[in-house]
């Protein structure tokens, strides 16, 4: 095989090198030695486990048979401690050296015992296996081997990581954003990858909370600092005047929901093949309850299910596996479901007993026996008609699927409702007032705790039993907050000489959160050359700056001079802010017809005070153009009016003997739906009708047309809508 490569030196190429020793880790065909040649490892070790050479072991009878897991370049064989397993393990290792041309690192090797092995019985497998070092008491990728009943100690680590990422010297000289950066991408994450697998205790939790919150409110050279505002109060989102910091504990439970969703929805992978045959052989992992003699994994895979089931919902499709009184099936955004008691007769009914016979459309006359307050409601879902399953689904997310960022929410929500936290005390919109302005992000950073009276002045201090001299250094007034940046008369000074239209008059102004937003949206003169952005905001942290050098410089900063420097710094953030304008509207080139095929074009019209829609279609035909439209009722969105559009259009062209044919629709989300990129919830069972009609024809595709260039189904679709009011109005 003949490769050479070639050296970056200063982003350049440099020489060329030419291997004589084969492929080796970092080569660009390097993949070879750990996916061809394991697979080689792999096959030889299972075709040992049926000749019952190398049986390997398993938890329980419920469970498969594993006599070895691979793991990149690293791979963990199970036998039983006996010569015959041993010398067919060395068989099969010496073989696939022969035919990788690999060599096993015995140095790097090691064995691991069960608890009771005699020490006998070890010294004679090491001896037989050339392997004379013992594991399971260290750790591998980070995580120990073996659990004790002290979980603390042993994610120790992680505090000491994150303790020597905060206190290097390159994070010393941060800014306030600069360390909110640095605690969002670095710090934060630092134990994501044990939350993966393990529920950390609650104590390793609020010790890793306790160092980056030092890390946030510490000064530079370590020295602790007072924490102006709780933990719990960052974790908050930024719309309800948190910063978005991670609650860890929140975020553990969202890492196991993702663990505990890839079990439930992959019950064939050996990971669930295992834990499942172990800790629930007979019952369904949804509803398995925690024994005492539960490992410390599968107790933290139980919390992540608890998160699934209590924000996870069923999506109507054929309804056989929905049970009508005890699943959650009425509501695609909350668990919601008919309210009881269950009448006797009917404890056991599913959903589809609700329907039609030979058929998946509702039955008008049961649902107004059994649910007559929530009837409209009911008939608002769209079934499958083709008799797609029924699917489980995390509310969450608008494409059903569990994502740990979903999960983290959900979890971060319950919490709060728990802890009966109400958020911001200031009422004020905190992105139109601090995130969305146009200003540098340490000034936002400082709004943030203006607005959370986070900031060290006489009124604050007092309030935390701090002995000091609570007197503003100006005009001898109690220093709070409002009479800092409004009632100070150097405040009103420099809020009077501010180069802003129309000019501040500060006098009847109490409270700075009330009149923040009217102060921003102040227009800055022209001779500023301010022409984009906010002044307020510079004019406020100009305003703190000269408070401070007064209090610890004995420096007096005039209004002037405020002033100046609070145009000059925020003319100089914009000039360097990327003013590349947004890029136009994506274009959408128009695919070539293929030959002999049928167009299709579907269009709705729906009215949301109704809930009605009216569906038209447009067939070109060879002999000429076929079209139709219906009005129908109970459809909840303008997404869900144009599948029904659609499938109602492909189904009349199948009457029609149509056999190859191009459909069109001006609606990108049901277009991008049916090409399998991200299906919305309420269109499953539509989707999967079409997917279903699909394939009795020849050939059919799906592409997207401007609105303009479905003038003619757009026209019949309101035309419908407009004939179905006008029809029920005069009955």
């Amino acid at each position: 095989m003949n490769f050479r490569s070639t050296l970056l030196i200063n982003g350049s190429p440099r020489g060329r090198i030419s291997p004589s020793r084969g492929i080796r880790q970092g080569d660009r065909l390097s993949p070879y030695i750990f996916i061809l040649c394991s697979e080689v490892l792999s096959g030889l070790c299972n075709r040992a486990s049926e000749e019952g050479s190398l049986k390997g072991i398993r938890v329980t009878r419920a469970c498969p048979r594993v006599n070895h897991l691979l793991f990149a370049d690293d791979t963990m064989f199970f036998i039983r401690a006996n010569k015959d397993s041993c010398q067919t393990l060395k068989r099969i290792l010496s073989q696939y050296e022969e035919a990788s041309g690999q060599s096993i690192n015995n140095l790097k090797s090691s064995i691991t015992f069960s608890k009771r092995a005699p020490a006998t019985l070890k010294n004679r497998i090491k001896d037989e296996l050339n392997i004379q070092k013992e594991g399971g008491v260290g750790k591998y990728l980070r995580l120990p081997e073996h659990f004790g009943r002290k979980k603390r100690d042993l994610f120790s680590s992680i505090i000491d990581k994150i303790r020597q990422k905060g206190s290097s010297w390159s994070n010393r000289f941060l800014s306030t954003a600069g360390k909110m950066t640095m605690l969002q991408s670095v710090l934060s994450p630092i134990p994501s990858y044990s939350m993966t697998c393990f529920k950390l205790p609650v104590s390793l939790c609020k010790r890793i909370q306790s160092e980056v919150t030092r890390f946030w409110w510490d000064d530079r050279n370590g020295k602790k600092k007072m924490a102006w505002t709780s933990w719990d109060k960052m974790t908050q989102p930024k719309e309800i005047g948190g910063l978005g910091f991670r609650d860890f504990q929140a975020f553990n439970d969202a890492f196991l929901g993702k663990l505990s969703w890839r079990i439930l929805h992959n019950p064939d992978i050996l990971l669930s093949r295992v834990l499942l045959g172990k800790y629930c052989p007979e019952e369904s992992f949804l509803t398995c309850t925690d024994k005492t003699s539960s490992s410390h994994g599968w107790k933290g895979i139980l919390i992540g299910r608890d998160l699934i089931v209590k924000n996870m919902g069923w999506v109507v499709g054929n309804g056989n596996s929905i049970t009508v009184w005890y699943s959650p099936w009425l509501s695609l955004t909350e668990q919601e479901g008919p309210m009881g008691p269950a009448p006797e007769a009917e404890m056991n009914m599913t959903v589809s007993d609700l329907f039609l016979e030979e058929t998946n459309e509702w039955d008008e006359g049961k649902l107004h026996q059994l649910f007559p307050q929530i009837e409209e409601q009911i008939k608002a879902i769209k079934p499958s008609l083709s008799g797609a399953p029924d699917k489980r689904v995390w509310l969450g997310t608008n494409t059903w699927e569990y994502t740990t960022k979903s999960g983290y929410q959900a979890a971060i929500k319950t919490k709060r409702e728990e802890r009966g936290n109400i958020a911001d005390i200031n009422r004020i919109d905190w992105f139109k007032s601090v995130w969305k302005l146009t200003t540098a992000p340490k000034i936002k950073l400082f709004l943030w705790k203006v607005f959370q009276n986070a900031l060290p002045v006489g009124e604050l201090l007092a309030a935390r039993n701090i002995s000091v001299d609570t007197r503003c250094k100006r005009c001898g007034e109690l220093e709070s907050i409002n009479h800092l940046f409004l009632h100070c008369p150097y405040a009103q000074g420099v809020w009077r000489a501010a180069p802003v239209m129309p000019a501040v008059n500060v006098s009847g102004w109490i409270d700075l959160n009330e009149i923040w937003v009217n102060l921003c949206g102040r227009t800055c003169l022209p001779p500023t050359g301010l022409v984009e952005g906010h002044l307020a905001p510079w004019i406020l942290w100009q305003i703190w700056l000269a408070r401070n050098s007064l209090c610890f410089n004995n420096t007096i900063v005039t209004v002037e001079e405020t002033i100046t420097k609070a145009v000059r710094m925020a003319r100089e953030w914009n000039a360097c802010q990327d003013k590349t304008g947004k890029k136009g509207k994506k274009s959408h080139a128009r695919e070539a017809h293929p030959e002999n095929c049928v167009i299709l074009q579907s269009d709705a019209a729906w009215r949301a005070s109704s809930r009605r829609a009216g569906l038209g279609w447009s067939l070109k035909l060879a002999r000429g153009i076929s079209s139709g439209s219906e009005s129908i009722t109970a459809v909840v969105s303008a997404l869900t009016a144009e599948g029904l559009a659609l499938r109602k259009a492909i189904t009349e062209s199948k009457k029609l003997g149509v056999r190859r044919m191009v459909c069109e629709s001006d609606s990108v989300q049901l277009i991008n739906a049916l090409k399998g990129r991200e299906v919305p919830l309420e269109l499953y069972g539509i989707v999967c009708d079409i997917a279903d009609l699909s394939f009795q024809f020849d050939f059919i595709s799906f592409r997207w047309i401007p609105r303009e260039k479905n003038s003619a189904a757009d026209l019949l679709a309101k035309q419908s809508l407009v004939d179905g009011e006008v029809f029920m109005a005069t009955t």
